[in-house]
């Protein structure tokens, strides 16, 4: 993943927080869950479940305990992307 997604990726989760004040788990919902209902893609995308698109992120740490994981791209030990291994 190039850093600037990365970045790009941190900046909305932590400005959806800010702006909230809703949790963590709240906070990932939204980015993802209620993401993919807004765009009316929930069939396809938006939680893990068999044959759904695979993009998703492995952390070393929880993001439920440290948002703030997202911004240093050291913390992210695998990329999923369509279901492929890229990192």
């Amino acid at each position: 993943m190039k850093q600037r997604n990365t970045i790009a990726v941190f900046r909305s989760i932590r400005s959806i927080k800010q702006k909230s004040g809703i949790s963590n788990q709240e906070v990932l919902l939204a980015a993802t869950k209620t993401a993919a209902e807004c765009l009316d893609r929930q069939n396809q995308i938006g939680t893990i479940e068999l044959g759904k698109l695979a993009d998703m992120l492995v952390l070393k740490a929880d993001p439920l305990l440290d948002i703030g994981i997202f911004k240093d791209q050291s913390n992210i030990q695998h990329v999923i992307q369509g279901g492929q291994v890229l990192k």
